[in-house]
């Protein structure tokens, strides 16, 4: 039965570390969703909005956004509510269309400097797999105003790595194919003096110039 090979993915004992360090298998969700049939996808729901309110995971998450059913929306709503993972969440929230309140999450998350980096690059992901994956949507329901001035700030943040998927994120939403790294003169900005653990003031001028270039292409459109 294809339901219960979902299941089985739902139920699989996991590596704690190793599911924070890789990321999760989510393709399991994907494989086992493709086979299952119209008829099984109306029990699917039921079960994956059920465990939804009892305990969030990714694994779940996926399954509502691939089921798009709005018995899976309304949990995922309420696991808002009730639970500590908002941020993957409001990705899967984001996937069945326009929602101001996730995208206000994910906004709140990647300009707060006063969290761990790993929580605002965890923002700054959710919304690149978003633009990635969003199709026919209009960009403006994830890149408003807001939440673009929100992404220029984090570029020339103190940490690296929110400077780094801040700045990966606007040129995915400018339809860029090559990562970060391959557009050299904005890399080298965006990096500040290597080697270096403290940026200093000649630094900050850099990743200030990386946010002007990419505010310039922004204005130019789509």
């Amino acid at each position: 039965m294809s339901l219960k090979d979902l299941i089985s993915v739902f139920d699989e004992e996991r590596n704690g570390y190793m599911e924070w360090h890789d990321g999760p298998t989510l393709f399991e969700v994907d494989y086992a969703f493709a086979r299952l049939t119209p008829e099984e996808k109306v029990q699917a729901s039921k079960i994956v909005a059920e465990r939804i309110r009892v305990k969030y995971d990714p694994y779940l998450g996926r399954a509502a956004e691939l089921l798009a059913t709005e018995e899976c929306k309304a949990a995922l709503n309420d696991a808002m509510r009730g639970t500590s993972r908002r941020t993957e969440i409001s990705g899967n929230l984001l996937a069945f269309g326009k929602n101001d309140d996730a995208l206000a999450h994910l906004r709140s998350v990647i300009s707060n400097n006063r969290l761990a980096w790993s929580y605002r690059i965890d923002s700054l992901v959710q919304l690149k797999i978003l633009l990635k994956d969003r199709g026919n949507r209009p960009i403006a329901e994830l890149l408003t105003p807001e939440m673009t001035e929100a992404i220029l700030d984090a570029v020339v943040d103190e940490d690296y790595l929110v400077r780094y998927h801040a700045a990966d994120t606007l040129l995915q939403a400018l339809g860029e194919v090559e990562e970060l790294p391959r557009h050299k003169e904005l890399f080298g900005l965006v990096c500040g003096t290597p080697g270096r653990e403290q940026a200093d003031d000649q630094d900050r001028l850099g990743f200030a110039k990386a946010a002007e270039l990419l505010k310039e292409r922004l204005q130019k459109g789509f």
